[in-house]
């Protein structure tokens, strides 16, 4: 996957810089995984590296001491590559980039519409001129840097968890006409995905929409570079949050259907690797990275957005993966890298060190766990796996890390051994057996 890091981003393209001019004070800002509370002086963020990165807000209400609802939408940075001749001498490569961003790198702009609480693109006449005070260096100081916003490994972790996620897979998932994510567009979510939810995700589905609890118009925050917000409107709210992300339909990790015989409901349901198959050759033409870029997609619609139909989704594909037996063997290419996507999630949504979450809750932890859907997945696909000496020595590897991970930090086991967790008696994701 892309690195991230300083050196690296000099040679891919100018820095973009990303201007909300007019966001109200107080707000809570994200770019990529790293959230910060906006101040009166506020503009944007520049030095922004080529690539995809996700803008997340939330504004606060002073009146009620909490912020609205999270929305966050996708953006990409093209890869500007001119240069300016060097003028001065005596500065370093960094700084030669820097100056060059300001003058020449990308200017993405967003304003505020304060009746629907939402960040739209701006005009081209206003961004025009945003731009102007960018390049003229007036805007200069109330511009946060990303790299001074991203220390202490954020930009590495940002490559780890977005590293899959292209402009492509960005704009076929993201939800239509610019609408940004935002767990308030998700009406219905008893159904979402024709998914049975667990009493943890009902818990976390009321958590994530305590927002359309306020009264009036205090702290909502709505879609961005589209309409949005909630004021207290039921009408409203139906107007305004129609978008929801397009993602994949993928099989139903357990079958059930009737008309199967004996033999093909066992073999379907005790290894998924004919139905990864099919999906990835039907749904997204053999391109394995576009799977591995909606997996990450939906982590950060979930982790950014706070969007619940994100976790289902990637609550999916992760037990479609770690449901498989026969392709773990013969796509070693693949599967290492996938087996390394989760790997990295898992241990993003766990770190100790991590910032709590946008608008001041932590979405990801244990209270998502709690039914053991992906305890259960990855203790039991540890077991069948960590000592295969016949598997592809790229996901031995990965099994290792992910296997140190589950006793180390996550504690999910209680010894070495992977045989200290309880079967669940109601695993909705595990595997369907009939016996003759």
């Amino acid at each position: 996957m892309p690195s991230t890091t300083f050196p690296t981003t000099l040679g891919r393209g100018l820095g973009a810089t990303l201007v909300f001019p007019d966001l109200p004070a107080h707000s809570a800002l994200g770019i990529d995984q790293s959230i910060h509370t906006t101040s009166e002086h506020f503009k944007g963020v520049k030095h922004v590296p080529p690539g995809v990165h996700v803008v997340s807000y939330a504004a606060y209400d002073e009146t009620g001491d909490r912020y609205g609802p999270v929305t966050a939408f996708f953006v990409h940075i093209p890869a500007v590559t001119e240069h300016a001749d060097p003028q001065a001498s005596g500065i370093s490569d960094v700084e030669a980039w820097m100056m060059d961003s300001a003058f020449r790198g990308p200017v993405l702009g967003w304003r505020w519409v304060p009746e629907d609480e939402a960040l739209v693109g701006m005009e081209e006449d206003e961004l025009g001129r945003a731009e102007a005070m960018v390049r003229d260096m007036r805007w200069d100081r109330e511009l946060g840097s990303y790299y001074s916003m991203m220390e202490g490994g954020g930009l590495e972790d940002w490559g780890l968890l977005s590293g899959y996620v292209d402009q492509r897979v960005a704009a076929r998932l993201s939800p239509a006409g610019g609408r940004g994510i935002s767990g308030t567009a998700e009406e219905d979510h008893g159904v979402m995905l024709g998914s049975t939810q667990s009493a943890a995700e009902l818990a976390l589905s009321e958590q994530l929409l305590k927002g359309r609890e306020r009264q009036g118009g205090g702290g909502g925050s709505g879609e961005s570079q589209g309409a949005g917000g909630t004021r207290g409107d039921a009408a409203s709210c139906a107007r305004l949050y129609v978008g929801r992300c397009r993602y994949t339909a993928i099989p139903d990790p357990l079958i059930k259907d009737a008309g199967l015989s004996a033999a093909e409901l066992t073999a379907w349901n005790m290894d998924k690797s004919a139905a990864l198959d099919r999906l990835l050759e039907e749904a997204y033409k053999g391109r394995t990275d576009a799977f591995l870029g909606e997996m990450q997609f939906a982590y950060l619609a979930f982790l950014l957005g706070h969007s619940l139909e994100g976790f289902l989704q990637w609550k999916r594909m992760v037990a479609l993966l770690l449901g498989c037996d026969a392709a773990v063997r013969e796509c070693g290419g693949f599967f290492a890298a996938a087996l390394g996507v989760v790997c990295e999630q898992l241990a993003f949504s766990f770190r100790k060190d991590r910032d709590e979450g946008l608008a001041g809750g932590e979405v990801v932890g244990d209270h998502i766990f709690e039914d053991h859907f992906l305890k259960g997945l990855v203790v039991s696909f540890l077991r069948d796996t960590v000592d295969d000496s016949g598997l592809d020595s790229r996901i031995r590897e990965v099994v290792g890390r992910l296997a140190e991970l589950v006793r180390t930090e996550l504690g999910w086991v209680a010894s070495t051994a992977l045989v200290d967790l309880d079967d669940d008696d109601d695993d909705e994701d595990g595997p369907v057996v009939v016996y003759l």
